[in-house]
């Protein structure tokens, strides 16, 4: 089974240090570890007041943003296998919505066998009418690459661009289809949002998939 992965940076770190155990026996283990969380904590507190992200920031969002678009082809495949149970595929729609900045992103139709109109949204990609012929679809996406670094587009945002390359096999019962090999490329947006840390909620700098659109050549 495919992992399914979902790395918001900040909060990985946060959650992290959140879930070691404190050995008993070992009680200034214990106070340095809370040591350690007060720190990062201060230190997630003091980037979340923050209007600017640091270069060192920018490159860890960049590749986190890199890692998000890996997950959405394994949830994408996941969405659309009709093996798949019912609900297991509905908690697969959830988190790919987590990973874009907007649910009403237009993307090109990754499923071959279904008719558009003009490129779908991603709501219309999540769309369980859009049924194919397909029982298996599998998601190829990678060198995936930056195009255009995260720069400060105004608003407590950061905006850039990755680029990749992604092809779509699919299975029925007869035979199987394996789409051409199309670069593509993404906006991807560093951004803050509100998250809950414990009994705390800080507005957090957190990224996110734009819209997707396949590379004209030169």
């Amino acid at each position: 089974m495919r992992k399914w992965i979902l790395i918001f940076l900040t909060p990985a770190v946060y959650l992290f240090l959140c879930s070691k155990s404190c050995d008993s026996g070992h009680m200034e283990d214990a106070t340095l570890q809370k040591k350690n969380l007060n720190k990062t904590r201060d230190l997630i507190k003091t980037e979340a007041e923050s209007e600017t992200l640091s270069d060192q920031s920018l490159r860890a969002y960049e590749a986190s943003a890199k890692q998000k678009l890996a997950d959405f082809a394994d949830l994408l495949s996941i969405y659309y296998d009709q093996n798949i149970d019912s609900n297991m595929k509905k908690q697969a729609g959830n988190m790919i919505i987590k990973l874009f900045s907007s649910e009403d992103i237009t993307t090109p139709p990754f499923i071959p066998g279904v008719k558009w109109r003009g490129n779908p949204t991603l709501t219309d990609l999540l769309n369980n009418e859009n049924t194919h012929k397909y029982y298996s679809t599998k998601i190829q996406i990678d060198s995936i690459a930056v195009k255009d670094p995260l720069r400060y587009s105004g608003e407590s945002q950061y905006k850039g661009i990755l680029t990749f390359s992604t092809r779509v096999i699919s299975y029925s019962s007869n035979d199987s289809q394996l789409t051409e090999r199309i670069k593509m490329e993404t906006v991807i947006f560093a951004k803050k949002v509100n998250k809950t840390f414990g009994d705390e909620s800080l507005r957090v700098w957190g990224v996110f998939l734009g819209s997707i659109k396949p590379v004209v050549p030169d």
